[in-house]
């Protein structure tokens, strides 16, 4: 039996920033309702605060996630491990968005005093973050794929250049 293999540095890096940013997610629908509800925070204040948060998540979610597979993917030989780096992104970036959006979800619709609806919690989670997925994996794997072309450009430019002199 063949098992398929995933580079365990990739997914750990990507799981931690994936949860974040699922974290953040995960609070989006029920943190209107907190803030206003049980804070009693006027509407004005409460667009303020998730401004802020929305700001923080695209911060997390495709900034860092481009930043940190980039660095991490300049040590990776793409050509090489391409199925291996195809499924550790997508693996770690559905079990990162879907961990961190229970989590945050959970939190939330217990803070806001929410009905906790367990079924729909997993489902929607799911779903949710089958797309979230597809978008973090395609940031992600472009930033390796970027890493891997310029590594590649230069070693080959350092080649030209010794065969020059």
């Amino acid at each position: 039996m063949k098992y398929m293999k995933i580079n365990n540095r990739l997914v750990g890096v990507l799981l931690v920033i994936t949860v974040a940013g699922g974290i953040l997610s995960g609070i989006d629908p029920y943190f209107p309702l907190y803030l206003g509800g049980v804070r009693g925070m006027h509407s004005a204040d409460v667009a303020v605060v998730l401004s802020f948060v929305a700001v923080i998540y695209y911060a997390i979610d495709p900034l860092t996630l481009f930043a940190i597979s980039f660095l991490v993917g300049r040590s990776l030989e793409v050509t090489v491990e391409l199925r291996t780096i195809v499924v550790s992104i997508y693996l770690s970036c559905f079990l990162g968005s879907f961990v961190g959006w229970q989590l945050g979800s959970a939190i939330m619709m217990y803070v806001a005093r929410a009905p906790f609806n367990v079924v729909y919690n997993i489902l929607g989670g799911t779903f949710h973050n089958l797309i979230s997925a597809i978008n973090l994996f395609f940031v992600s794997f472009s930033a390796i794929a970027i890493a891997s072309i310029l590594k590649h450009h230069a070693v080959a430019k350092n080649e030209a250049s010794e065969l020059a002199s």
